[in-house]
């Protein structure tokens, strides 16, 4: 009698263990250390090798076994991913939680205005570039250079190429565009991190250009690159919320909100934290191959972004394509269907011939092959000559 109450006694105490347990868990994922899941999933374990411990045989045994197996190995996982993570260049610890992205009903994820950001990105312990993001009231990176008294302006759309990403204020393509006017341009730099032609469309379809309305010579100016057409169809990792564009049977080009539901966005949230949750968005998101409709859809937003263009401000629009050269099918296919479409295109490798074949002295570094302040003041130069002052002559 006395053995059979210390056997039915003796699973008691690791009920209160594993809720204890569960406890932490809770109380682990709310703090921001970078490990709330692999934290959580080793206290899991522990916590569920004491309850099998406690209970010599019989189903709930098994089933914490089981249950310590599983989590045993998405701990793995979730380490293996973290490793994966730090090894690879590395922004400065607490840049993308420390309030310089907004969420954007309209672009997904914008810039939050009037606010200067100290931006470091680090391999090896080693920095890659350590340079100032200073972001404007309109919430554009801001172009030093500018008149406000100008009788000219220049828009600048695309991603992290055409912001500046690496570069200072006084270091960007627009900045040299606008330094080369002579005084005749104000520019607006719209461009930002893994932005795309889709979130051009809905910045202009929003009325987000200021300062323009009504100004008789205005010009806009896209930086493409052949990953945009991927970006365009919803297919980049760090853009599920971006603005979606369907074309429907009359051919009309509509807006239909974000690429992902409030739902996606609820789960994207609870796991953000977790290293093998990015690992997964990453590879598999970004593997999902373009389609020839991608293409087609890319195209049709610029059309329809040249057409709002010219009708609302009268501004010219011309697009900066950053080709890879002879041998790449997408980004000749690109520029098959731009010139199709009449675009007014200007190649970076006519600007700079050699980037197609050694781009090692155009690039910040071997770990990231954003452009350097060479390459930007380049291209900056030389579109203010050809294309600048045709526009505002």
């Amino acid at each position: 009698m006395s053995d059979n109450r210390v056997l039915s006694a003796r699973p008691l105490p690791a009920y209160w263990l594993a809720i204890a347990c569960l406890s932490l868990l809770v109380l682990n994922l709310g703090i921001d250390s970078g490990f709330e899941f692999l934290i959580g999933a080793v206290i899991l374990v522990l916590g569920a090798g004491l309850v099998a411990g406690y209970r010599p045989s019989g189903s709930l045994k098994n089933y914490c076994l089981s249950f310590c197996s599983i989590l045993t190995g998405l701990a793995i996982a979730e380490a293996y991913c973290y490793f994966d993570f730090v090894s690879s260049p590395q922004m400065t610890a607490g840049f993308e939680n420390s309030g310089y992205y907004q969420d954007d009903f309209d672009l997904g994820y914008s810039p939050q205005p009037s606010r200067i950001t100290h931006a470091v990105k680090m391999h090896a312990g080693a920095p890659i570039y350590d340079v100032t993001y200073t972001i404007d009231e309109h919430g554009l990176r801001e172009t030093p250079a500018g008149n406000p008294d100008a009788q000219c302006r220049a828009l600048f759309f695309g991603g992290s190429i055409m912001f500046g990403e690496g570069v200072e204020n006084n270091e960007t393509m627009p900045f040299h565009f606008v330094s080369r006017s002579e005084g005749k341009y104000q520019g607006f730099n719209f461009g930002f991190h893994g932005y795309g032609p889709h979130q051009m469309l809905r910045a202009v379809e929003t009325g987000r250009i200021p300062d323009v309305e009504g100004h008789p010579r205005t010009i806009a100016v896209y930086q493409g690159i052949p990953a945009h057409v991927a970006r365009s169809a919803g297919k980049a990792f760090w853009d599920q919320f971006g603005p979606r564009y369907e074309v429907k049977s009359s051919g009309e080009l509509i807006y239909t909100g974000p690429f992902r539901s409030s739902r996606y966005r609820a789960i994207e949230t609870a796991f953000r934290a977790s290293y093998l949750f990015r690992f997964f968005q990453r590879r598999v998101v970004s593997s999902i191959a373009y389609e020839p409709d991608d293409l087609d859809l890319y195209t049709r937003i610029l059309v329809q972004t040249r057409s709002l263009l010219k009708d609302r401000y009268g501004s010219d629009f011309v697009i900066l394509f950053w080709d890879k050269g002879q041998g790449d099918e997408l980004s000749q296919d690109i520029q098959e269907r731009l010139s199709e479409l009449n675009f007014r295109v200007v190649l970076v490798s006519d600007i700079i011939p050699e980037i197609a074949t050694d781009r090692r002295s155009l690039v910040i570094s071997e770990f990231d092959h954003h452009p350097n302040p060479l390459a930007h003041a380049l291209i900056g130069k030389n579109l203010a000559h050809t294309v600048g002052r045709q526009a505002c002559g």
